[in-house]
């Protein structure tokens, strides 16, 4: 028997350690890590980039990317609205990646990352 569970929803990322990586930060997280979305906005692209395996981007209100990176099993559809802590999907591993990024330009994760 298979239950209907429901994601709780976090306002926040739990993580165990923070480090940067590329353009953005590295979370470790407990493995299969259920990751809430940080800001309310759009998903606009579901695709596995180079040294983020697979990669779920939100576009903000204030047009801001944010790629959630090592996302396994994603809970929804590209072009699909997304609510700030709703559960995106879970993570690969035991960490996820995150990087902001405007326009091309990777964004500094010490402005926005407010955890």
């Amino acid at each position: 028997n298979k239950e209907n569970i429901t994601p709780v929803l976090y306002e926040r990322i739990t993580y165990n350690k923070l480090e940067e990586y590329k353009d953005g930060i590295k979370l470790q997280t407990s493995n299969k890590y259920l990751v809430p979305n940080l800001k309310e906005g759009i998903i606009t692209k579901i695709e596995t980039k180079k040294d983020y395996n697979q990669t779920i981007v939100v576009k903000t209100k204030n047009n801001i990317n944010i790629w959630y990176g090592n996302i396994c099993n994603p809970t929804l559809k590209i072009y699909d609205s997304i609510k700030k802590g709703e559960y995106l999907g879970e993570s690969c591993s035991n960490y996820i990646y995150i990087v902001y990024e405007k326009e091309g330009k990777y964004l500094n994760y010490k402005d926005y990352f407010k955890n």
